[in-house]
């Protein structure tokens, strides 16, 4: 099924709206209304783990976890957070943090939130406001991207999940909002609310094909199986169109569901959304903090991946380090007094 969140405070099931698919829906997965509003979730379906953006009365974000029905904190009062990604390969979460906050970018956070690093650092100064508008990641390449806002319309950019790599992708967008990542094709699926149009942008080329038009507006996408997921704001709705065959002029949506509250983001629950690899790579390597995937060559997304550990914001790489030693890290902490710069804590 799908999930999506509702102005309510609830995250919730909805039907994939398709007799081939679970019609199991309208269930309430779980409630944040002693917390905020949910506003955004990425789900890591082999783990079960659902990750979400909760916003409080007084705008001071969380990032939070939700198990077995319950919402659980994982950081608190994060300023200016709005999106949330999950890398399911390495088991990690990233977030965006924009204006007002002073720090603003985007994290990278093991699972359960007790290391992060701020991989991509975002504009902050003197009449300097960042924002975001989306955030989606591609496990199997190692990949992150975003909307990012700027003075003279939306761009999305994408980087190595490591925060190496940063290239701008698509610009001169009037207003983005809502998009999803195509893993196997690499295509990466976007709306603009100006033009109501959707579009789709190949990662490794760059070309850009129009997918569809006379959208209404759009908060969220979800792209699966050659469908096209969608909330809709001005109607309440959420809806689906094949986009499966080349456009030659009008989609027309085959389902639509209407609620009596706003939805706002989706996430798809199916063992075929997230691809795994035969081996993960992260496997053979020594890291308690966060490992990815990148490419080999930081510059070409399309070579091979390795694995790579990503040192917290209070630690840093350890000079000393040996994989063949027994015990050895790859990163030390910042404040760590070992006299043999082992890496290793205590």
């Amino acid at each position: 099924a799908l999930l999506y969140c509702n102005g309510i405070a609830q995250i919730r099931t909805a039907p994939m709206l398709n007799p081939a698919h679970s019609t199991r829906a309208n269930l309430t997965v779980a409630s944040a209304d002693k917390h905020g509003v949910v506003k955004n979730m990425a789900l890591d379906i082999q783990r079960n783990k659902l990750s979400a953006v909760v916003e409080t009365e007084t705008h001071d974000g969380i990032l939070a976890i939700v198990e077995n029905g319950q919402i659980r904190k994982l950081r608190e009062n994060v300023t200016g957070i709005n999106y949330v990604a999950v890398d399911w390969i390495g088991g990690n979460v990233l977030y965006t943090v924009e204006y007002p906050s002073t720090s603003p970018g985007i994290h990278l956070c093991k699972m359960n939130g007790l290391f992060c690093k701020r991989i991509i650092e975002g504009r902050a100064g003197v009449n300097i406001i960042q924002k975001y508008r989306g955030l989606t990641v591609n496990s199997m390449m190692g990949l992150a991207a975003w909307i990012d806002v700027k003075e003279k319309g939306h761009e999305i950019s994408v980087a190595n999940l490591d925060g190496t790599g940063v290239r701008l992708v698509v610009d001169n967008l009037s207003y983005a909002s809502g998009w999803s990542i195509d893993s196997i094709q690499q295509m990466l699926y976007f709306s603009d609310v100006e033009s109501r149009k959707v579009e789709k942008v190949d990662l490794a080329s760059g070309k850009r094909t129009t997918v569809g038009t006379y959208f209404g507006r759009v908060y969220d996408l979800a792209f699966f199986n050659g469908q096209l997921y969608w909330t809709e704001w001005y109607s309440k709705t959420l809806k689906v169109v094949s986009v499966a065959a080349p456009y030659h002029g009008e989609r027309v949506a085959f389902g639509a569901q209407r609620y009596r509250s706003t939805p706002y983001g989706i996430a798809m629950n199916h063992s075929l959304y997230q691809r795994h690899f035969l081996a993960n790579p992260c496997e053979r390597i020594n890291c308690p903090w966060m490992c990815v995937v990148i490419p080999l060559n930081v510059s070409d997304p399309a070579s091979a991946i390795d694995a790579r550990c990503i040192c917290p914001d209070e630690y840093e790489e350890n000079e000393d380090f040996d994989s063949s030693v027994h015990g050895s890290l790859p990163c030390k902490s910042k404040h760590s007094f070992d006299s043999d710069n082992s890496g290793l804590v205590s």
